[in-house]
């Protein structure tokens, strides 16, 4: 059984760091979701499926900002919403941002340092959650790896990251084997 949305809420805050910061020099514990949406919109896809969406909103300064967060049966679930802490912050319509590898957290988890703050996210969450492994996982459309994704995941591996790797068609195995 998946962990209820009220509970996941009230311990993403307290495994949130630095360390798992996409921004870990500004980071502080007084806007703990401050660079966090790419992991926890992530870790919220391992245990209740969905998808990961992705906007550019636009600070009050005019500059732009990336932002992930998750759609979980037909529900937009914002995680790290509360680190826009700044009135005006306008936020467009979400996107997919697979850019070429299926879907937005194949995306995310492409980069090995997003991997590996995800990782670190979810042994965190593990611990502090009495939870089963939650292992980093990137989904492929075809029964061939390619090149880059093999050698993003050699690369992983070698730093010492966790992750696993299933076929489209294991997803729900995946996903029940998670919920146990």
């Amino acid at each position: 059984m998946s962990i209820p949305f009220t509970d996941f809420k009230a311990l993403l805050p307290q495994v949130w760091c630095a360390e798992t910061s996409a921004a870990p020099k500004i980071w502080t514990p007084d806007n703990p979701a401050l660079g966090q949406c790419a992991v926890a919109a992530a870790l919220a896809q391992q245990i209740y499926g969905g998808e990961i969406l992705w906007c550019a909103p636009k600070l009050p300064d005019g500059s732009k900002d990336s932002h992930y967060f998750n759609l979980i049966n037909g529900t937009v679930h914002d995680f790290t919403r509360q680190q826009y802490q700044q009135a005006g912050v306008v936020f467009p319509q979400p996107e997919s941002k697979a850019q070429g590898l299926g879907t937005t957290y194949n995306y995310v988890a492409s980069f090995p340092q997003t991997l590996g703050r995800l990782s670190l996210l979810a042994e965190r969450f593990n611990t502090l959650g009495g939870r089963r492994e939650l292992t980093p996982w990137l989904m492929v459309d075809t029964p061939h790896i390619s090149t880059d994704i093999a050698s993003m995941m050699r690369s992983a591996k070698a730093d010492g990251y966790k992750l696993g790797l299933i076929a489209q068609g294991d997803e729900a195995a995946l996903r029940s084997e998670l919920a146990n």
